[in-house]
Order: structure tokens, then sequence, then C-alpha cells
């Protein structure tokens, strides 16, 4: 089974096929100092898994000689056989991104909430038919690093903070060579350090290079294929051997779609980060079966205007006042009140 997905760009029409499908077991849980080979470190580990006795055997021979666990995992007995909570296909789940873009990924709380909800970023299977002869014989999505999940999300919001970089830029801001530094040492210094120091390379065009260097090189697990509609017409389709490669895929596709448009935008209520679907789009997206008129965003920024007026014209406070209750600058209060 694949999954459709239609987007429109400028006198273009594509429809997408996606295959594959993401793995969820949870609850998941944080096994500290746990090793495998010669590396010791802390893992997200479905909690299940962890009351099997393999696990446990694992565990007591743990000390000194490791025995292999991801082969265990591989090739897991009879009685650790067991359904995933969860499966659906990454692609077209356009919170994830969202989710990835406004977590913390060292609060223990918020990425364990990440796990349970979407599963492992480093797995993802294949198989589009999900039973329980052929969905635990290989067991994915049972546990992953926990420094491999830090630092993919790290990898993911520096990047699309390099978008937020440019779009300054293009509005006439002007960084100084120590903000400059200060920026460019977040990303690869194999990506910027020889343009910057031997090329005198401008500073957008070392944003933009890291940009397409960071994106290309995170599409390496996805693969395209071809498809046929029940006409007969060719059609593109792409699978990705792990979640984070859908991820990575779904920001290729914004920032392609059509040249030139801001994608990232933060929400003017919240100030999270979100990929826009429109010029017009300000405030966070919500992700629903069911359609909304207003995000709770929205309606929650279009309350706190109506507060405010409702104090200024009724003499209760003043515009400074107003401008401190609700955290908002004083320029934003007079555009409310209609006063510059």
């Amino acid at each position: 089974m694949s999954s459709k997905n239609c987007i429109t760009a400028p006198s273009r029409s594509f429809t997408f096929s996606y295959k594959a499908h993401q793995i969820v077991h949870a609850p998941y849980i944080i096994v500290e100092n746990l090793r495998m080979g010669k590396i010791q470190e802390d893992y997200f580990v479905a909690q299940w898994y962890t009351e099997t006795d393999e696990f446990q055997k694992f565990l007591s021979n743990n000390q000194n000689q490791q025995p292999a666990l991801v082969k265990s995992i591989s090739n897991p007995s009879k009685n650790t056989l067991q359904m995933p909570t969860r499966t659906y296909v990454p692609f077209e789940d356009e919170s994830i991104l969202f989710k990835i873009l406004n977590i913390d990924p060292r609060n223990t709380d918020e990425s364990i909430a990440f796990y349970n909800e979407y599963g492992p970023l480093d797995q993802m299977s294949s198989l589009s038919n999900i039973t329980p002869t052929n969905r635990c014989s290989n067991m994915e999505g049972i546990l992953e690093s926990r420094n491999f999940f830090i630092n993919s999300v790290i990898e993911i919001k520096t990047i699309v903070d390099g978008f937020f970089i440019l779009e300054d830029i293009k509005a006439g801001a002007i960084f100084t060579e120590t903000e400059q530094f200060e920026l460019l040492e977040h990303y690869n210094p194999s990506y910027w350090q020889p343009r910057r120091e031997y090329l005198n390379t401008r500073f957008e065009d070392i944003i933009q290079m890291i940009i397409v260097r960071t994106l290309s090189s995170n599409l390496k697990s996805v693969s395209p294929f071809a498809e046929l509609d029940k006409d007969g017409n060719f059609y593109p389709g792409y699978i990705s051997t792990n979640l984070l490669g859908a991820i990575w895929l779904q920001i290729y596709n914004l920032v392609t779609r059509i040249p030139g448009k801001q994608v990232f935008k933060e929400c003017l209520f919240c100030g999270k980060k979100f990929a826009s679907t429109s010029s017009r789009q300000k405030f966070c997206p919500e992700y629903s079966d069911i359609p909304v008129k207003n995000t709770p965003c929205a309606n929650r920024y279009s309350a706190m205007q109506n507060r405010a007026r409702k104090w200024y014209r009724g003499g209760l406070k003043t515009i400074d006042e107003i401008a401190e209750q609700l955290n908002r600058p004083v320029p934003e209060v007079k555009l409310w009140l209609k006063l510059d």
C-alpha cells in the first residue's frame, strides 16, 4: 500500500506517492548508560522490551563483556514478538516538523512525548502491510540513542534558523563580524570556514551554502521511484529508510516548491516556529482532523487585542500598562488601538 499526496506549484500540479510506515512502540523510557559495543550512553527503549527476559539478560551481562543487543533485536525469540502501538505514513504528517522545531531535545518529558507519538528518528519500515508475523520479525522502533536524537533535532533547528537569518538579511539586517561568527559556530565548520577565511564569501552566501549542503546530505536516506496511476500515467514516488529522512524531505519540498517564498515563520501569539502554507499565515497551524476557521493561537491573539481595547477605552490601563500586562511591545499595542 502506498499513500498519495497532491501539491500545487505555479502552473503545475504534482502527485506524489509515499511508501513506508513508521513504527511506534509506546510507551518509551530512557535507559541510562546502556552500552552498544564500545559506546556507553542513554537510550530510548520501548518499555515493554525492557521487561523481557532478553533485555534483562543483556543488562546482567553488561558490566564486563557486551552481548550483541542489536542481534537479539534483529532475531527476537517468540516471546519477544509484539505489535506496535501505532503505524503511520510520516511523509504526510506535517505535525512532525512542527514538533521538531519547537521541542527541547534535552528535555526528558518532551523527548519521550515525541517518541510516544512519532517513534525513533533513525528507523522506519518499508512494509506496507503490518501483521504480527512480518512486522515484528525485524523489531523496528524498539530503541535509539538519546545523543543521536538530540544531535539530529539540533541540526534541523539550526538549518531552519538559517532561513530566518536569510529573511532578516532580506529585510535589511546587518550582522557584525562577531555576530556572524557566533551564528556560524552552530553549523558544521567544514561547510563555512574555508569560504569565510580564504574566499571572503558574503555572509548570506555562506548561510545558503550551509543549507544546501546540509539538506542534500540528509536526503541520502530518501529514494525516488516511479509509480503508475490507473490510467497508465507515470508520477513520482519517494521512500525513506528512516523517519529523519522523511522530515528532511518535508523541508526540501517546502523550500523548493515556490522559490523566494518565506517558508518558516514565528507565531504572532506564542512565538513558536512553523512551516507556513500561505503568505498571510501568522499563527501556528492546527493539526487536527476537524477543520477549524481559526487556530487556537489566532483566537487567543484576537481575545488579547479585545482585552487591550477594553482596558484602554474604559480608562482602566494606560498603553504602557497594557503592554506590560500582556507582555507585548508598545508599538504593537498602539497598532491594535489604531493610535499610529
